[in-house]
């Protein structure tokens, strides 16, 4: 028996979305809503902690045919397991112009969570590993907010659960940080561009010392 690892391939690729032979799922250029990605995160305390994102997909033409397929896979998944179809309320994927959520209208909405820490990855490339970057758990609310665009990668699951009922649901796998928007609640991101655009050199005479003086001197030491 090989011990080697069959590689996963791309059963169905669309515009903003690609569904992988491991039953894998990414979901490209999404906005993030709720990000629980430094540490596990419930609404009730006493409830069961995970790590958690909800994704916004815009309803604009690019991705009509993306989320049609992740609808009909779902679809595919329950009857394939020989599972009665569920309603809207029970799927991960939902119309966000049905809740009271402000940001959500106008978009789809996905849930993910899982109970292991996701692999978080930044846009650029690690020049010393010739890899995606690497964003650290502990750096993860610096980087993914609330109104940011990511990338996901989930895999779906069958839950029949004597209190929470029969739903499908996403599992979180990873998360990729895509590109800086305004943050919901109004308040803008700074990135660096934006403090270099800000900020402008200061010659020596305006900062009250010599630029060759004693390091001490600068803060009154």
């Amino acid at each position: 028996m090989s011990d080697v690892k069959e590689r996963r391939t791309k059963i169905l690729e669309l515009p903003k979305i690609i569904f992988y032979s491991d039953e894998s799922i990414y979901i490209k250029d999404v906005r993030a809503s709720y990000p629980h990605l430094d540490k596990p995160w419930s609404m009730d305390e006493s409830g069961d902690k995970k790590y958690s994102i909800m994704g916004l997909i815009p309803k604009t033409p690019e991705y009509a045919d993306s989320v049609q397929a992740l609808f009909t896979h779902m679809a595919d998944y329950l009857k394939e397991r020989k599972l009665q179809p569920l309603p809207p309320a029970r799927l991960c994927l939902r119309d966000g112009d049905l809740t009271a959520k402000a940001e959500m209208a106008g978009h789809w909405t996905i849930s993910a969570s899982e109970k292991e820490p996701p692999i978080l990855r930044g846009r650029y490339i690690d020049a010393r590993t010739g890899q995606l970057e690497v964003i650290p758990p502990e750096d993860a609310a610096k980087v993914y907010y609330g109104g940011c665009w990511c990338n996901l990668l989930v895999r779906l699951w069958f839950q029949n659960h004597p209190t929470g009922g029969r739903r499908i649901n996403a599992n979180l796998r990873a998360v990729q940080f895509v590109r800086n928007d305004t943050a919901f609640g109004g308040r803008g991101r700074i990135t660096a561009d934006d403090v270099d655009d800000t900020f402008e050199p200061i010659a020596d005479d305006e900062g009250g010392f010599d630029k060759a003086g004693d390091e001490a001197a600068k803060y009154d030491l």
